[in-house]
C-alpha cells in the first residue's frame, strides 16, 4: 500500500515516475489480488485455532496443532509487503498446506480421542495385568504410532478403532478373569 501510494502522490504532483516506481506498483497490486485470496485462509484458520482445542493432548497432538496454527498466524502477520511477488505466493500457499493439515487432524479428533482413551485404558491393564506385558506392549506402541502419524496427515480409521475397542474388551475379561482367580486362590487357601 505504502508504494501505491507513493505512485499516487508522484501522479498528483507530476513527479517523475520511473521504471523502478511502476514494477513496486505492479507487484504491490498483485499481492493484495493475492491477499484478497488470502480471506478464506484467514478465516479457516480462526476456525482451526476454535477446533485445536478439541484434540487429544496424547502424543502432542493438540501440541502440535497449536504450534502449527500459531506459525501460521505468525507468518500471516509478518509477511513482508516489500517481499517479491514470487515468495510472497509461496508464503500463502505454505500457509494454506499447513491450515489443510491441521484440518486433516481436527477431522480426526473424534477417532482420536477414543483411541487416546483406549491408550489409556491399556496402559492400565499393564500394570494390572504384568504377565500380558508381552502382548500389550506392541499394541501401545501401534496406537500411539497412530496418534503420532496424525501430525504427518494419516487418519485413524473406524476400523482402528473397533480394533482398539476389540482388544480392550478382550483385556477386560481377561481382568475379571485374573480378579475372579485371585479370589477363588485366595479362598481356597
Amino acid at each position: 500500500i505504502n508504494e501505491l501510494t507513493t505512485v499516487l502522490q508522484k501522479l498528483r504532483t507530476r513527479d517523475i515516475i520511473t521504471d523502478s516506481d511502476i514494477k513496486t506498483a505492479t507487484q504491490a497490486v498483485e499481492k493484495l489480488r493475492i491477499l484478497e485470496n488470502a480471506k478464506p485462509i484467514i478465516e479457516k484458520l480462526a476456525e482451526l485455532e476454535t477446533g485445536a482445542e478439541n484434540l487429544p493432548k496424547a502424543e502432542g497432538v493438540q501440541k502440535f496443532a497449536v504450534d502449527t496454527l500459531a506459525k501460521v498466524r505468525n507468518s500471516l502477520q509478518t509477511l513482508s509487503i516489500s517481499t517479491d511477488v514470487t515468495s510472497f505466493n509461496q508464503t500463502l500457499t505454505e500457509i494454506a498446506q499447513n491450515l489443510a493439515q491441521i484440518e486433516t487432524l481436527e477431522a480426526n479428533a473424534a477417532n482420536a480421542k477414543t483411541l487416546e482413551k483406549k491408550l489409556i485404558q491399556l496402559r492400565g491393564m499393564v500394570t494390572a495385568l504384568p504377565w500380558l506385558t508381552k502382548e500389550t506392549l506392541p499394541l501401545l506402541s501401534s496406537w500411539k504410532d497412530k496418534l503420532e502419524d496424525l501430525k504427518s496427515g494419516e487418519s485413524i480409521t473406524d476400523e482402528d478403532i473397533n480394533q482398539a475397542a476389540e482388544v480392550v474388551e478382550k483385556l477386560e475379561k481377561l481382568s475379571r478373569i485374573n480378579q475372579r482367580f485371585s479370589e477363588l486362590t485366595e479362598k481356597a487357601k
